[in-house]
């Protein structure tokens, strides 16, 4: 099943729920003029805090606003990242790469047998 995009999830709930578009961005706090870019351009896209704001105005978190409870740690890790500071942005990125390399070299070790 091909995974919905935000734009395609929000013209669902917006046809679903028959809302429109200026009761979102009072709501949500999202400017009216990002939301109609969002849903008139086929390949529209959203910052991830403007997505959750969207999501929460609905009613639900981002994940379920998708459809899809896996992206949930995901959208977690890309609201704190875009929330830091870029000199901590750097720092995270460096540490999730030190994870991602011990872990590796962990998985090409043999394993050791014990007689």
């Amino acid at each position: 099943m091909a995974q919905k995009t935000f734009r395609e999830a929000l013209l669902a709930r917006l046809a679903d729920d028959k809302i429109k578009l200026p009761e979102v961005a009072r709501g949500s706090g999202v400017s009216l003029p990002q939301l109609r870019k969002l849903v008139a351009r086929d390949a529209a896209t959203t910052n991830v805090e403007d997505a959750a704001r969207i999501a929460a105005f609905f009613g639900v978190t981002l994940d379920q606003f998708l459809g899809n409870p896996e992206l949930s740690g995901p959208i977690e890790i890309m609201r704190l990242y875009t929330s830091l500071p870029p000199h901590l942005r750097v720092r995270m990125q460096a540490y999730a790469e030190g994870l991602l390399e011990a872990q590796e070299a962990t998985q090409e070790q043999p394993a050791t047998t014990y007689e």
